[in-house]
């Protein structure tokens, strides 16, 4: 009979990407205390770097953006 598949929360998986982030411990390790394959392990890790890099580079334009019109909102004050 074949075994029923396992599926895991977006908390969970991001508890276990932070881990391996972090460098504390092996892959190895990180998936024996957390009973998944190393391969979830490195896959979930490979998803958040790619996510928050995505997100920091948004930010970044948006911050970018604010201080576009925080510069021309005076010079449109001056104008008469």
């Amino acid at each position: 009979m074949p075994r029923k598949r396992r599926s895991f929360s977006a908390s969970f998986k991001s508890k276990v990407a932070l881990d391996a982030i972090k460098g504390l411990k092996t892959v190895a390790e990180i998936a024996k205390l957390h009973q998944v394959h190393p391969s979830q392990v490195v896959l979930w890790k490979r998803e958040r770097t790619a996510a928050w890099s995505s997100f920091s580079q948004r930010r970044a334009r948006l911050r970018v953006d604010s201080r576009c019109v925080l510069i021309s909102i005076p010079t449109l004050l001056r104008s008469p």
